[in-house]
């Protein structure tokens, strides 16, 4: 437990200064604020910087730079530079000109809490007065440091959960004690919602909530109360437990007095008070019509905050003889009230008119018909009627447009705006729409989003802070998100606007309810779905499911992805966070877990591994998340995403390093071998000696199979830094663990110690004693593995069976292609393209060496890229010997990344062709570099080779140099010499 939690515990201790006194105050408690004498301050945009802040004052005490370093920037090149930068920019932004509130030494960092108010540490105990309880619990403007989540930071994230969920439980002890304790329903009732918001499924909380709404004489809102906690356990996949029946039948005994609910609708910002930009050639259809001589209807539509009404606004500022008039949602069943504040406007005194100005009844067919033609009269003079959010017009005002229209004998123009997506809810107004279509009065103009140079100048002229491009981007076109985004500057911190998400909350709080659920299941995907999936993680049926979509397609909060059949995306991405960010974390982390679990059930070939580990990792599940960062990783391996992989398999190590020893060692070896193949570590003993202690670990908990994945991962590494003897050694622990193993695993175990003795040239009868074991196993279980092929193909190129070695590693290729070892498919392939080239079969090797350096650029940060082109380089001078430059830069690169056995075969073959050219004295230097390390490497034909070649060029140049390269030679211990060594001895004789 951190100092943090620990002062959240027991808040009675001394803190500091109060609010009132101190000139300094920090509220974490929400997004992270930091006020100087009142004054809110502009932290640093960087939500790091701002994270690394909310860290150091929630914890209360010195921090190492390392530890910061390793918090925040676990990939980056220079770790603590980005530190230093961060910190810099920090203290800019809160240090005053006499104090420094960062306290920073070589060593370590600490924000100052002297003489510092901090909301989360001034929370009284649970036995203060209520008025006490009721003054902190106002402090909680959100989760602790919202706006600060670094999902891709493991351990920083996992910091963070644990400090909200404390203050989580810290605020529903205050919010309990309020909902229980205060006597007026009314006043306890805000606190009762906020308690079941932090826990929709809390027992005490729904019962609480319910009985003070029965209190309050509000049994419908109990009523749907306990619908939706219904809801929300079938959605998230949990059985109704008895405590809810127990609350439906308190209900229905309670005496309650019915009461209607009036909810009162969030104001929808203006656009009309922003300057006008933009929308040029929309302008000039209006201003058109409205010089037309004859009657006519514009209908603009568009989605809510595109600019309708600012548009409207604008033309009608440009027209005479203008009147206006707006529909408001909460007055549709009201008649005639936009028609009534657009008379009241004109000032007129006609009695006819006075059953809508005065408030009388109409009183039968005949009145109405002459209030009807008195507005048309009143309306006379008018040249240009504007009624703005036509969807809620009532269905007498719709006759009374119609009416008007008829009537007048002068043009008219009658411009309409509407939310299209609203338009088909109202049948009285698509009813006239149609009528205006069918007489060819009606013209439709539909709004598109604004061109982003018109975003960016309208985002200058409000004073944004923010970058206007980044207002552009972010606001996609949206006049009102921009506006948001423009005027957001001041909410340092926030992940996005207050308003915004009051904003866009209105928006889907007036859809249906299965709606609701829907769209709130959309946006925790992501933004991007399948049906199908969207479908199964919500529980809807197939009915519902398509009402709703068809529903919130209309309403722009969905739209079907025009390139991908049976997907739909959020329409707005600023819309599917503010969705999000609505729903409490409790629910967040539920829904996480319902759509994680259910796409690694249904991910059999791996595709979605990326998405199910971020959906586990969101829902705070570490060992699912472990599990997808590792399949993430072996799928991007297999695509040749070496730099996505490695990411991939570093995420996951922060995942596993939560769990236990039984889950984190498995895992753990699994995902620092994908690391491995990705990138070769740069610390080759540090990562060997990791390894190994894995595998001794992964014996001891039963685990033989990561234990030979570690031993595997270990002789690699040493084979390709030419420790062979190391890795021999090595080798022998992967088939003594696989001894044990049950016969798949066997033969696995087993062919991989005979193959690598076979790559080693060591103890080659016992290569072939256990290959041949292995082929027998693996025909009993039906197993193909690309060792077994690979290593007797190596054995018959020993004894110099050239066509059934090329037939065996052909056969290993197609094995290691179908396993996605890609690795395993460039050695075989590089064999193919050496044994092509030693048969002088040039068309073969040219085809196959091309196909090599297209597989080599693809791999990893090893020497396959290198050796590639040596290959091609070597065939290209074999053909053309102007082409030495281009083969001498390969061989520096391998020698570079100590590439020995390598760098020793192309040495050979190079100097092989150079000694036919009569090129006796590069032949014989080349020569003896390739016997220094083979001597190195203890490979004895290698070593035959080189002093043989060494012998033949030297023989040409010097009688006393060549008697020497024959006397090393005949020092060369001979016992199991490869057949293209033994021809190489039998030419010097």
């Amino acid at each position: 437990m951190t100092a943090g939690s620990r002062s959240l515990k027991n808040p009675a201790v001394s803190d500091g200064p109060s609010s009132a006194v101190a000139s300094i105050r920090v509220c974490v408690l929400g997004e992270l604020r930091v006020y100087r004498d009142g004054a809110l301050l502009a932290l640093p945009p960087s939500k790091k910087a701002r994270a690394m802040l909310g860290y150091l004052v929630v914890t209360r005490r010195a921090q190492r730079r390392e530890r910061l370093a390793k918090l925040f920037w676990d990939v980056a090149d220079d770790a603590r530079g980005a530190l230093r930068w961060n910190l810099s920019r920090v203290r800019a932004a809160i240090d005053g000109p006499s104090r420094s509130l960062l306290v920073a030494d070589r060593d370590e960092v600490q924000f100052s809490h002297e003489h510092v108010w901090t909301d989360r540490f001034r929370l009284p105990p649970a036995e203060a007065h209520l008025v006490e309880l009721e003054r902190a619990a106002a402090l909680f403007e959100g989760e602790l440091l919202e706006g600060c989540d670094l999902p891709d930071f493991f351990e920083f994230s996992a910091w963070l959960s644990a400090e909200r969920e404390e203050a989580r439980r810290v605020r529903q002890r205050l919010l309990t004690s309020l909902s229980e304790g205060l006597a007026d329903p009314e006043r306890a009732l805000v606190h009762a919602r906020a308690r079941v918001q932090i826990d929709p499924l809390d027992e005490a909380a729904s019962g609480c909530l319910m009985k003070l709404l029965v209190r309050a004489g509000r049994r419908a809102e109990a009523e749907e109360h306990c619908d939706a906690v219904a809801r929300l356990l079938e959605s998230v996949g949990q059985p109704r437990g008895p405590w809810l029946a127990s609350l439906r039948a308190e209900l229905r005994t309670a005496s309650a007095r019915p009461a209607p609910v009036m909810t009162a609708e969030l104001p929808v910002r203006a656009l009309g008070d922003a300057p006008f930009f933009g929308r040029a050639q929309e302008l000039e259809l209006l201003l058109t019509a409205a010089r037309s001589q004859r009657s006519a209807v514009v209908f603009v539509t568009g989605d809510p905050g595109i600019g309708k009404s600012a548009l409207l606004g604008e033309a009608s500022r440009r027209f005479e003889s203008v009147q206006s008039a707006r529909a408001f949602e909460q007055d549709r069943n009201l008649p005639f009230l936009p028609w009534i504040d657009a008379l009241r406007r004109l000032d007129t005194s006609d009695e006819s008119l006075a059953p809508l100005l005065g408030g009388r009844a109409l009183e039968g067919g005949a009145s109405r018909e002459s209030l009807f033609r008195a507005v048309a009269q009143a309306l006379s003079g008018t040249r240009v009627l504007v009624m703005d959010d036509a969807q809620w017009l009532d269905d007498a005002s719709l006759a009374l447009l119609h009416h008007v229209l008829r009537a007048r004998t002068e043009p008219l123009l009658c411009l309409l705006g509407a939310r299209r997506g609203e338009v088909p809810d109202n049948p009285s107004l698509v009813a006239l729409l149609r009528g205006l279509r069918r007489d060819q009065l009606l013209t439709e103009l539909e709004l598109g989003p604004l061109a982003a140079e018109d975003v960016q100048r309208l985002a200058a002229a409000v004073g944004a802070e923010l970058d206007p491009e980044r207002v552009a981007r972010d606001s996609e076109g949206s006049p009102l998100f921009a506006l948001e985004l423009s005027r957001w500057s001041r909410d340092a911190g926030a992940e996005l606007p207050t308003t915004l998400r009051e904003l866009v909350a209105e928006r889907v709080e007036r859809l249906p309810r299965p709606a609701q659920e829907l769209m709130h299941w959309a946006a925790t995907l992501g933004g991007h779905f399948e049906v199908e999936v969207l479908r199964d993680v919500s529980g809807a049926n197939a009915d519902e499911l398509l009402r709703s979509l068809e529903l919130l397609e209309r309403h722009a909060l969905l739209r079907p992805a025009p390139t991908a059949p049976g997907r739909y995306h959020v329409c707005h991405e600023l819309l599917g966070r503010a969705i999000y960010l609505g729903i409490s974390e409790p629910r967040r982390k539920l829904m996480h877990r319902r759509i994680a679990e259910l796409l690694a059930d249904r991910d059999t070939e791996l595709a979605r591994a990326t998405d199910v580990s971020r959906h586990a990792a969101l829902a705070g599940d570490s060992r699912l998340a472990a599990d997808c960062c590792l399949r993430a990783a072996q799928r991007c391996l297999r695509l040749f995403a070496n730099d996505e992989a490695r990411a991939f398999a570093q995420r996951g190590l922060q995942h596993a390093a939560v769990l236990e020893e039984s889950r984190r060692v498995p895992l753990e070896i699994q995902l620092r071998s994908v690391a491995m193949f990705a990138r070769r570590p740069s610390d080759l003993e540090q990562a060997v000696s990791t390894f190994l202690g894995l595998a001794e670990r992964a014996l001891d908990l039963g685990y033989a199979d990561e234990a030979r994945a570690a031993y595997r991962a270990v002789t690699q590494m040493r084979w390709e830094t030419g420790q062979f003897a190391e890795a021999a050694r090595t080798n022998e622990h992967v088939e003594n663990v696989g001894r044990g193993a049950g016969a798949a695993e066997r033969a696995r175990a087993i062919s991989e110690a005979g193959h690598c003795l076979a790559v080693l040239e060591r103890d080659l009868p016992r290569a072939e004693a256990l290959l041949l074991e292995a082929r027998a196993l693996c025909s009993k279980t039906s197993l193909e593995l690309y060792v077994v092929s690979a290593g007797f193909g190596l054995l018959h190129r020993f004894r110099g069976e050239a066509e059934e070695a090329a037939r065996l590693f052909a056969e290993a290729r197609g094995r290691a292609r179908l396993e996605g070892d890609r690795a395993s498919e460039f050695d075989a392939l590089a064999q193919l393209v050496e044994l092509a080239y030693q048969a002088g079969d040039w068309a073969t090797a040219e085809r196959d060496s091309r196909e090599l350096l297209q597989l080599g650029a693809r791999l990893p940060e090893g020497s396959e890229p290198a050796f590639s082109r040596g290959l091609s380089a070597l065939l290209r001078y074999a053909q053309v010997p102007g082409a030495r430059a281009e083969l001498e830069a390969c061989l520096e690169e391998l020698r570079a990344r100590d590439a020995t056995h390598r760098l020793a075969t192309l040495l050979l073959y190079a100097g092989e062709l150079e000694l036919g050219r009569g090129e006796a004295a590069v032949a014989a230097e080349r020569a003896h570099r390739a016997a220094e390390l083979a001597e190195n490497l203890q490979r004895e034909s290698d070593v035959v080779l080189a002093r043989a070649l060494a012998a033949r060029a030297e023989a040409t140049l010097s009688l006393d140099n060549h008697q020497r390269s024959l006397t090393a030679l005949r020092a060369v211990p001979s016992r199991h010499l490869s057949a293209r060594a033994q021809r190489a001895l039998a030419e010097l004789t």
